[in-house]
């Protein structure tokens, strides 16, 4: 099998999966605005993302077995039509009740990422999948940039029906190179199971639960701020304030892609290789502290300054999370891991905007910093405190086994 091959593949088909992606959820507020809706926007538009999530949720882990049992590159395709579908919908969408079953169907079908981290992860060698999660992650970030930017051209030149049908044209040809254009070896036997016992599975490893955490401490991060950024960024400053929101947000990805090549490099360092759980614990230590000089920032420039180095963290997080769980599931169950992440994980997506809006009626602005910056040093002092004790435990063991969360090296494949 050639894995390259499906490598790049992926790598494209993700770039345009997430223009796509990127394209529309910006601009469902003028949406809605077209079909009527003229009151209340905003928390109209917060339903409709809040809905995709909560289906998302559900959903995952249910796509994640059939991916086990019925192939990955079938998920491929169930994922990037169904999404696909999901445009057209809501591009002749007259009415709010149609707009949010489409919304519904988008988050019932999705999961295209996932759906190709679980494909890199089972076809390429044990050794290659920290470059080749990088790589991809590297493509999605690039993706998830130029996404908004097409949106908004297109919006602006051909309205938002048009760019939801185009984003639809190019799902629909996502669909087809992903499919066609990989191949996957034929899926080892594996029993059935039920969603419950696969949950099981992974919430009493921690090997598998604890970067499954780390993940979803980083999305409900993320999305914390969603509601908050922008109105931080105008009380800065009011010229350029939207220009501005769009920088300050788009910034972090710039940075995500750049840092997912550093990161592999970093591990297949011939003289001093660092270990996955060495690159997710700096990552959060260093998440955290940034997350607190943004909640301090008191100009455009340095928050911007910050927001950059936070995509870098948050590229660490994400593969060194991505390279824990797939390396240390077994590939007959990966399936079903990679659907119980992603529903523990989305988890994130709709508290994380939730709290973030409260904590501002709260607290103020500020304080929608500074609680991510709680959640990742929590975060990594309980990941530090487990390490040390499976390591203890692992050096008083009179039969020597293997660190699930360390690395051998990368001459070894280790993690």
């Amino acid at each position: 099998m050639n894995w390259r091959r499906n490598l790049w593949i992926l790598c494209i088909s993700n770039f345009f999966a997430n223009i796509a992606f990127n394209m529309t959820s910006p601009f469902l507020p003028e949406l809605l605005r077209v079909i009527g809706v003229s009151e209340k926007i905003p928390f109209w538009a917060g339903i409709l993302t809040s809905a995709t999530f909560l289906a998302y949720a559900l959903m995952s882990p249910v796509w994640g077995s059939l991916a086990d049992r019925s192939g990955r590159r079938t998920m491929l395709l169930r994922s990037s039509l169904g999404i696909g579908i999901s445009y057209v919908i809501m591009a002749f969408a007259g009415s709010m009740p149609l707009l949010l079953a489409a919304r519904l169907l988008n988050g019932l079908l999705s999961g295209f990422t996932p759906a190709s981290i679980l494909m890199v992860s089972v076809c390429t060698p044990s050794e290659q999948v920290g470059y080749a999660l990088g790589t991809l992650n590297m493509a999605v970030a690039v993706g998830s940039i130029l996404g908004p930017l097409a949106g908004g051209l297109l919006t602006e030149l051909l309205g938002v029906r048009k760019a939801l049908a185009g984003a639809a044209v190019l799902m629909a040809l996502v669909a087809l190179g992903s499919y066609y254009g990989t191949w996957e070896p034929a899926s080892l036997p594996s029993k059935k199971t039920s969603i419950r016992e696969d949950a099981n599975y992974v919430i009493r490893d921690p090997k598998l639960m604890i970067p499954i955490f780390c993940m979803l401490v980083l999305n409900m991060a993320v999305f914390i701020l969603q509601p908050v950024l922008p109105l931080f960024v105008g009380s800065l400053r009011s010229d350029k304030a939207q220009f501005m929101v769009g920088l300050v947000f788009s910034i972090s990805a710039v940075s995500l892609a750049i840092a997912s090549p550093i990161i592999n490099r970093m591990h297949n360092n011939r003289k001093r290789p660092v270990s996955y759980l060495a690159i997710l614990l700096g990552s959060l230590v260093l998440a955290g502290l940034v997350s607190v000089t943004q909640g301090l920032s008191q100009s455009i420039p340095f928050l911007i300054s910050q927001r950059f180095l936070f995509g870098a963290f948050q590229g660490g997080i994400t593969i060194a999370s991505n390279v824990l769980v797939a390396m240390n599931s077994e590939e007959a169950m990966r399936g079903r891991v990679f659907g119980i992440m992603t529903s523990i994980t989305a988890i994130g997506f709709i508290l994380g905007p939730v709290m973030g809006g409260i904590l501002a009626e709260l607290w103020g602005y500020r304080a929608v910093f500074f609680a991510p910056a709680v959640l990742f040093l929590a975060a990594a002092l309980y990941l530090g405190q487990w390490a040390y004790r499976f390591k203890k435990a692992v050096s008083q063991s009179a039969s020597p086994q293997k660190e699930p969360l360390a690395d051998a090296g990368p001459s070894q494949g280790g993690i």
